[in-house]
Formats: structure tokens, sequence, C-alpha cells
């Protein structure tokens, strides 16, 4: 939907399957690194640097994270 709304070329980030693939598995492996780390520090602060529309708080927030997403 944003997309549609600005002027933005984005066929050169169209690479099929394999960007879709290899965005599937960045997210789970960033997913599991964040959730190790509030396994051991429920109560950590993370910072979260270029978040742009990031999902990530949605997925492992244990409820005592302090969260917070920097851009610009």
């Amino acid at each position: 939907e944003i997309l549609g709304k600005v002027a933005i070329d984005t066929s050169k980030y169209d690479g099929g399957s394999i960007t879709h693939h290899g965005i599937i598995a960045r997210t789970d492996v960033l997913d599991n690194a964040v959730k190790t780390f509030l396994q051991n520090s429920p109560e950590g602060i993370v910072i979260n640097l270029g978040a742009g529309l990031d999902t990530r708080i949605t997925r492992v927030d244990n409820g005592r994270v302090h969260w917070y997403d920097v851009d610009l």
C-alpha cells in the first residue's frame, strides 16, 4: 500500500524466490537471536537501528523488554 503511494522503482529489488527465501531466513535468524538474548536478559534493552517498518517486536515481545525502533 505504501509503495503504491510513492514513486519508487522497486524492480531492481525483485530477486524472485531467492530474495524471498533470504528475507525469511534472515528474519528467522534475527528473531531467534533476540529471543535468546531475552531469555538471558528478560528486561533487556533492544535498540533496533534502521528499523523502518520492522515488526520484530510483535514476534519476540516478552512483555518486559525495553524496545526502541530507530530510523530516519
